[in-house]
C-alpha cells in the first residue's frame, strides 16, 4: 500500500501511482485537515502532485526524491525551496 492515514497524517510511501489518486482525494476532502508526509515517497504520479498543489496541505518534508521536493516547493510554509 502506498497511502497510509494515521490520525491527522497521510503518509505517501514508495511509488504512488494513478490508483492512489482517488483515495488521496478522499482523505484530503474529509475532516480533519491532514498533514501529508512525503518523506518516504519515491515517485508521485502527476495527478497526485496536482491534488497536493490544489489542496495545499501542510507537508512533512523533505521528500525522498529531489524532483518531488522541487515540485512541492511552493507548498512550503517557510517559502524555502
Amino acid at each position: 500500500m502506498t497511502l497510509r492515514c494515521l490520525d491527522d497524517t497521510i503518509e505517501l510511501i514508495g511509488q504512488c501511482g494513478l490508483d492512489d489518486v482517488e483515495p488521496l482525494l478522499g482523505m484530503l476532502q474529509s475532516p480533519p485537515r491532514r498533514t501529508v508526509d512525503v518523506t518516504s515517497a519515491a515517485h508521485l504520479h502527476a495527478a497526485i502532485l496536482q491534488i497536493l498543489l490544489a489542496f495545499s496541505p501542510e507537508l512533512r518534508r523533505p521528500a525522498g526524491d529531489s524532483f518531488i521536493e522541487k515540485c512541492l516547493a511552493s507548498l512550503s510554509r517557510e517559502g524555502v525551496p
